[in-house]
């Protein structure tokens, strides 16, 4: 199993997985993906699921608050 993985939505780089014993801490790369900045994850697909749902709650957001993302 590696050390790190790269974390993606739609094409975009979300964050940097780190192992920390048997554990992953995710180190966003993105404004979206803030909210998940040194959370654990027990592997890398849970990780995966949680940048997806957190770019979705930042894009709502941003309509709410009468913005349009990209």
């Amino acid at each position: 199993m590696f050390h790190a993985y790269i974390i993606e939505v739609g094409g975009e780089a979300a964050g940097i997985l780190a192992r920390e014993g048997e554990r992953f801490r995710f180190h966003a790369t993105a404004r979206a993906y803030a909210p998940l900045n040194g959370r654990i994850f027990a592997d890398p697909w849970t990780a995966q699921r949680a940048a997806r749902l957190a770019l979705k709650d930042d894009q709502r957001g941003a309509r709410a608050r009468g913005r349009m993302t990209a």
